[in-house]
């Protein structure tokens, strides 16, 4: 591995790092900034954006949900529904019936996943960057009349390989590559043909730098999904605790708790799949970069050092018979 490559995968360890740290924080100011939804509304239906954002399914402290039971009192043979009160629920997980698990929900493991997708973007829009900058330092000759013998790529090969981490960018390692094949052989023809199986296989290089945030783009809505599917199979297993028919609050309420679980499974692919779109789209516009550097770096190498290169063959006069 390339000195610039380590300090990259350095780079991208602490960035990663920072990327984690940046999402607990998200997460946290999220839950201070979005509302508990009021005791009142645990059966009304609506999806409180807490659920759908951070998985928190919870009553704010100290407040008591209404709980409907039905009694049966001696005197009268129809049950009638009565309200007691309901402790505080505690904050569990935006998959109903796995207990107590928040902060460990769905969709805070799906902000995780994102802020780390976000931490690689910034290091492949940097290392674009930094490409790019690379052709504004002046390696080769860019004016009108410069021709390039063999005996004149000497400055020309260390002014590419001056500096340690500098020397592995695009444009330094085309130059090197060039230099040596055309010194070595005389060719320019070889060293163009080596230019050429240089730039794909440099151009095979960036597409597998993006092998992890593409993983990423894939896991994402794959969780998503995962949760959905998830919430739709408890959902359906808690309508096997249906109420009396003659309970019409209980009913409502009972519909009201398991439109707003389906609602709150369904929207965690919404979610996902919005998080993953933001991704791609940012994911392209980093890898067109890098592309347009390698491109440039081509560009550069063939204008200002192929096109330059000059070897005079010897001529062999013949002598004239006597």
């Amino acid at each position: 591995m390339s000195p610039l490559e380590q300090q990259e995968s350095n780079y991208r360890l602490v960035v990663a790092l920072a990327g984690l740290l940046s999402a607990v924080l998200f997460i946290g100011l999220l839950h201070l900034a979005l509302p508990y939804p009021p005791a009142s509304a645990s059966g009304s239906g609506k999806l409180p954006l807490a659920d759908v954002l951070i998985g928190r399914a919870c009553t704010p402290p100290g407040a008591q949900a209404p709980v409907v039971s039905t009694a049966t009192t001696a005197t009268t043979a129809a049950p009638s529904p009565t309200t007691i009160p309901a402790p505080t629920a505690p904050c569990r997980e935006m998959l109903p019936g796995q207990g107590s698990l928040y902060p460990l929900s769905i969709q805070n493991l799906m902000w995780l996943l994102f802020f780390m997708g976000i931490g690689e973007l910034w290091v492949r829009f940097d290392r674009g960057r930094r490409e790019t900058q690379q052709l504004s330092r002046a390696l080769l000759p860019e004016d009108d009349s410069t021709m390039l013998r063999s005996k004149d790529l000497g400055p020309v090969y260390a002014a590419a390989t001056e500096a340690q981490h500098s020397r592995h960018y695009f444009v330094q390692r085309l130059i090197q590559r060039i230099v040596l094949q055309f010194k070595s052989s005389g060719s320019v023809d070889q060293a163009n043909t080596l230019m050429n199986s240089s730039l794909e296989l440099m151009q095979h290089e960036i597409e597998l730098k993006y092998s992890m945030l593409r993983y990423l783009v894939w896991l994402i809505p794959t969780i998503g999904f995962i949760g959905t599917v998830i919430g739709i199979a408890l959902s359906l297993s808690a309508a096997a605790d249906m109420p009396e028919l003659a309970e019409s609050n209980a009913i409502r309420d009972w519909m009201g708790v398991l439109t707003t679980r389906l609602g709150i499974a369904f929207n965690t692919t919404l979610l996902a799949l919005m998080m993953s779109a933001v991704l791609v789209f940012f994911m392209h516009i980093a890898q067109g970069r890098e592309e347009s550097a390698l491109n440039g770096a081509g560009q550069y190498c063939i204008d200002n050092l192929i096109n330059r290169l000059y070897e005079p063959k010897a001529v062999q006069r013949a002598k004239p018979d006597k």
